[in-house]
């Protein structure tokens, strides 16, 4: 269990990193767009350029279908942990992270099914930047739960009272 917390800790990490990079690619090309717009020659015509829009569908939607990875990795880990971890604070907090989880994940559903409905950097990103910080504080709560699980000591009652 606890090789499975420290995995996802480093997956929270990852999930920052390419959450941030997804969004960083989504903003480029809106501003590229939008000052492209603002400086065209012809100030009476709209340029619209559906090749680059689609670009950032295709941006918003691959966001989506990597947000919704990392989503079902946590709700697979909270599983695993409601199932193995008999401490009564990994239950609470597994059951907690589920819940979130299973929120996070029908909003992941948004931008991989309709892309054109959310962008990428403004709305989604912030979001999923959100969860993930939840997510950290959770995986690092169950880890020490699980250190605590396998560092239990049995006293043999019997020893102490031939002791005493």
């Amino acid at each position: 269990m606890r090789a499975l917390y420290i995995t996802s800790l480093v997956i929270t990490i990852a999930m920052f990193v390419a959450v941030g990079a997804i969004a960083e690619q989504y903003s480029e090309l809106d501003w590229a767009i939008f000052f492209d717009e603002l400086y065209s020659t012809d100030s009476y015509s709209y340029n619209y350029d559906d090749y680059r829009y689609g670009e950032l569908r295709d941006i918003t939607a691959m966001g989506g279908i990597v947000s919704l990875g990392f989503t079902l990795f946590y709700i697979l880990t909270f599983s695993f942990t409601l199932k193995n971890i008999k401490r009564m604070t990994a239950k609470v907090m597994s059951i907690i992270g589920l819940s979130i989880s299973g929120l996070i994940f029908f909003c992941c559903l948004v931008p991989t099914f309709e892309p054109g409905g959310v962008a990428f950097d403004d709305e989604f990103a912030p979001l999923m930047i959100f969860y993930g910080l939840i997510m950290l504080g959770f995986c690092i709560v169950n880890l020490v739960q699980a250190v605590r699980n396998t560092t239990v000591v049995t006293v043999n009652q019997q020893t102490i009272d031939d002791l005493v």
